[in-house]
């Protein structure tokens, strides 16, 4: 069995519709994987408990299994944030985080939390070390699909948690052409920024067998 926390922040004033529907995406392909009967568990942390101290309470036995964390919502260079506040923070106890693979969408957390995150034995993580943009617009469906295709690629393959990372990038570079092909420079720019921006931390040979538990 292999547990996946989602966690995003659907009410956000600005980008709350398109985290809801990062989330969404997710969890019908999660879904579809369980339905072919793969040994997933996901959990959806509702926005109202996306606080420290409801994870660390909640979630306190993880410390003991793997596990796979998503989160969707702003960040900055140390944070996740959620309802304007901090989730989780580099320099506090992360030590739950030990033994995951760690994946959002969160601007700038990659700078010095994802490196935190991994001082404290988190496997590997992947997200964002600059400030990037989200479509909102037609070309929304784009960015949805950036952000998620290095997990969905993780999970759905047997390929490693680098190769993964990997695997986003030249989706972006995919999308970024074909966007400049139709004569849209400034979306394709922007895709390019946010290629640029991604970041790998930790374990770069992890696949998802090693974040196996037995469910008792």
């Amino acid at each position: 069995m292999i547990r996946i926390l989602i966690a995003s922040d659907d009410l956000d004033v600005r980008l709350g519709e398109y985290f809801k529907a990062c989330k969404g995406n997710m969890m019908t392909v999660i879904a579809a994987e369980i339905e072919e009967g793969k040994l997933l568990d996901v959990e959806e942390i509702l926005p109202n408990n996306c606080n420290n101290a409801y994870i660390n309470i909640k979630y306190a036995d993880l410390k003991e299994i793997p596990f796979i964390w998503v989160s969707y919502s702003h960040g900055n260079e140390n944070s996740i944030m959620v309802n304007g506040s901090s989730l989780i923070s580099a320099g506090g106890d992360n030590t739950i985080f030990s033994d995951t693979f760690f994946y959002t969408n969160s601007c700038l957390s990659g700078k010095f939390l994802g490196p935190d995150l991994i001082s404290q034995n988190c496997r590997s993580f992947i997200g964002y070390d600059q400030s990037i943009v989200a479509f909102k617009n037609e070309n929304q469906e784009i960015s949805l699909k950036c952000d998620n295709v290095g997990l969905i690629s993780f999970l759905t393959t047997d390929v490693t948690a680098y190769d993964a990372f990997n695997n986003m990038k030249k989706y972006y570079t995919q999308q970024a052409n074909r966007l400049l092909d139709l004569g849209d420079i400034l979306s394709s720019g922007l895709l390019i920024n946010a290629r640029e921006a991604l970041v790998f931390h930790g374990d770069e040979s992890l696949k998802k067998t090693d974040l196996f538990f037995e469910n008792e």
